[in-house]
This record gives structure tokens, sequence and C-alpha cells, in this order.
């Protein structure tokens, strides 16, 4: 893809200045399945500068990684929601530098100029936060992410995931005969990797928000796949080995439901690029990985659209990213496309690749995972100092308060115009339970304290 990337200028590297030669740096990941690949690339290229890194998961357990490793530096997912805010805030008050690393693509200008104010809205994104750093794939969304007037810089460094398609070999993969092994596939045929989309479907259930909740239903685009992958299975199966993947985070139960019973294997385990290397065909619905497949020289339809889904600024027919590869509106299509077509080179679109290049995605060069290292190398010095957190409740006692409005309320004299402060009820109550005094109110005859002007009457 050298001829792409020429013709795109180079994202600017913010100069290098003096720093320590060794901090601490951890890199909190979003996906183990799809993200850690290219964290523990960044990381080799962090500890390649000098610096000490970890890779940690940043679900359930970012903030046990933080306090175990007390980083300079924390590489955080794109912050999306309250959660990833507060951990993002939790690490500043710990006195680290926050980066947050988006792990997907966004949008372009050409996007962002076609949508609504709403889109435009979610684009910029749904909550504020403060960061250090972010960075993000290509240099327009970098520009339309700086318009929120925030503080920090962004910057575009290029596709992420091409990283990994341009600098691994097969021998950074598992190897051909351990899939077939794996997954008890024939080896004397070729084989069809079919790499399940609706990746929203089932995300992390226990941490969903109400504000996610309509984009993570694809059950009709699911329905309509697994139909497809029966249908592929049925008519080409004695030609080929049938080997479908489950997009991180996808509920397994439904596609073993309907293809386990046929003798279809799904993996759970290998990453996109280890299937796609040992494949010869792969289908998705509009996916990065088509991208992949191009890079590796391999044949990739696209059946479905995970890029048009209701309710998303994506809502439209002509997403860029579906049509890296030949789409097939009908499993008749896909399967004439498969039988028709010359195995061992790409038929991906180079002009929409490129289109690609000089927007969404930014450069793909396999370079995104360097200049992201640098910029995190670059990052002035900070120190981790530990403090103890707040805690969740009010652990006031009777002889220490945290607050002194659990004992009086504050009020003024109409008299003198001076503050006063009236002691609670709730607290005399509290105090005669727990020294066993006996009961009385206190709303009796009272007098300011400053000018000894009666301010409440009566015989309570």
């Amino acid at each position: 893809m050298s001829e792409i990337s020429e013709n795109v200028v180079p994202v600017p590297i913010i100069p290098a200045i003096p720093i320590p030669p060794k901090r601490k740096i951890l890199i909190l990941s979003a996906s183990p399945k799809r993200d850690l690949l290219i964290d523990n690339m960044l990381a080799d290229k962090l500890r390649a500068l000098g610096n000490e890194v970890e890779v940690k998961a940043c679900l359930r357990e970012g903030r046990q990684a933080v306090l175990a490793f007390q980083p300079d530096i924390v590489i955080v997912p794109p912050i999306r929601n309250p959660y990833a805010r507060d951990l993002a805030e939790t690490i500043k008050k710990f006195g680290a530098r926050c980066i947050t690393r988006h792990t997907e693509p966004s949008c372009d200008w050409d996007d962002f100029k076609k949508m609504n104010n709403q889109e435009k809205a979610s684009i910029l994104g749904p909550i504020p936060y403060v960061v250090d750093a972010e960075i993000v794939w290509g240099p327009d969304e970098a520009e339309i992410l700086q318009r929120r007037g925030c503080q920090f810089p962004i910057y575009g460094v290029g596709s992420f995931s091409t990283d990994k398609y341009l600098t691994l070999t097969e021998k950074d993969c598992i190897s051909k005969e351990e899939l077939q092994k794996l997954h008890k596939l024939d080896p004397a045929k070729k084989t069809i990797t079919i790499l399940s989309a609706w990746g929203f479907a089932d995300s992390a259930p226990d941490l969903q928000i109400d504000e996610i909740k309509d984009a993570s239903k694809d059950e009709l685009g699911r329905a309509q796949w697994l139909k497809m992958i029966i249908d592929v299975y049925d008519t080409l199966k004695t030609e080929y080995n049938i080997l479908v993947s489950l997009h991180p985070n996808v509920l397994l139960e439904p596609y073993e439901k309907a293809l386990t019973p046929l003798g279809i294997p799904i993996d759970k385990d290998c990453r996109s690029i280890d299937l796609i290397m040992n494949s010869d065909i792969v289908i998705h619905a509009g996916s990065t990985s088509g991208i992949g497949a191009h890079f590796l020289n391999k044949v990739a339809f696209q059946y479905g659209d995970q890029n048009k889904k209701t309710g998303n600024w994506w809502d439209k027919s002509d997403s860029m990213i579906s049509k890296v590869s030949p789409y097939c509106a009908t499993t008749y299509d896909l399967i004439n496309a498969i039988k028709n077509c010359v195995l061992g080179k790409s038929n991906a679109s180079a002009d929409t690749l490129l289109a690609l290049e000089r927007g969404r995605y930014g450069l793909m060069d396999g370079h995104a995972t360097d200049r992201a290292a640098q910029i995190v190398h670059n990052m002035l010095p900070s120190k981790f100092n530990y403090f103890w957190p707040d805690g969740n409740k009010d652990y006031s006692q009777i002889g220490i308060i945290k607050s002194p409005a659990a004992i009086v309320d504050q009020a003024r004299c109409g008299i003198c115009n001076r503050d006063i402060f009236v002691v609670k009820q709730s607290w005399v109550d509290m105090l005669q339970n727990a020294f066993k005094l006996p009961k009385f109110k206190i709303m009796g005859m009272m007098a300011c304290p400053h000018c000894g002007s009666r301010i409440f009457g009566g015989d309570e």
C-alpha cells in the first residue's frame, strides 16, 4: 500500500523535548481480543524508547492496575461513558498523565458536514472529560474534535489496525496447521472465514448505560447473517472449510444454537489477523478486517452492512468502509462471487482505500504505533502520588463529622442581619440515643446569639 500512503501528507509529530530516560507507562486495553495486539505493539515501541511499560485490561481491572503499577503515564481507551471519564479523573488525581487512544476510526470532514446537530454532538462526545492528550486515527477527526474547545492536544497518527497487517509475518501468527487442528478443518480444502458482524449486540451488559442501548440491538441483522452462513455452508462445504469468528463481546449462544448442530466451527480465541492470514476468502459486513484482508492479499467479500444502522451517524447507504470489498446483496450473489473469484489476489478497491487514507483512517503505512509512541514519550514528566480515595458514603460519627451541615442549619437574624446557626433536632436525637439521655425538643424560646433578639417562641 505504499503507493497510497505516498499521496498523503504525513502526520506532523511534536518536537522532542528533554525528558527522563525512563518512565512507568501503563496501557489499559479496551478488548483483549481486538485491541491487545496493537497495545502490545505500542508497548514495544515505548520500551524501545527506554520506558518501563505494562499492558493490562481496562474494564473492571483498570483502577486496580493503576494502583498496583503506580505509573507516570496511563493510556486509556476512548472516553464515551461516565465509567471511562471517572477512571480518567481518578488517574489524574493520582498525579499521573492520562492519554486516551481511540481504538477505531471515527469520521472525516465529509461525514461530519452531512450530519445533523444531534449526530455532530455524538461525535464531539456525549460527556465532557479532561485528559493530557488524545490520540485518534485520521487528521480530519483530530481537527473535528479540537472544535470542542478542549485545552488538551489531539493528534491524528493514522490507522492503528493497519500496523499489524504490514508488520506481522506468518511466524508471528498461529500456523495454518495449528488452526486446522484446532477446528478440525480439512487440509485438502481451501478455507472461508466468516467474520461475524453486529459487534454491539451484547457488549458488556453489566456496564451498559441508556445512551448506548439503542445501538446494542441488531437481532435482525444477526438472523440474516446466520442464515447466510448456513446457506454458504450447505452450498460450498464440499470445496471449502467454513470457519466462523465472533466479533469481540458478541454473545456466543445464538451462533452455537444455529451452527454447532451442523458441524460449523466457531472460533472463540484467535485474533482476526490469525484467521485472515490462514484463510483464502474472508466474508465480512463492512469491517476494517476487509482492509486487513487486502494487505494480506486475500479475497474478501461484504455481505450485509453493519455500517448502516438506524439511529447512528453512519446510517447511510454510501459508507466508504462498505466500498472496500465487493458487496453482495444476496446469498446467491455471494456464492456466485466466491465461485468465480481468483484466489491469492486482493480484490479491494484501490480508490476507496485511498479515500479512507485521506480522510477517516489516516495514513495506512504501518507506522501509526511509532507516531503514537513518540507522542507519549514526549509527554511532559509527571509523578504518581498515591491518595486515599473518597468513600461513597458519610462515615461521620458522634465525635467527628464530615460536614457541619450534619449538625446545624445556617440562617440569618432578621434584626441584626448576621449569620446564626440552629442546631438540628436530628442531631440532638442522635446524641440522646447514643448516650441514653431523656428526650427533649430544642425549639423553645430562642434568641440571636449576636444581638439577643428573640427569634423563636413557644412552649415546645
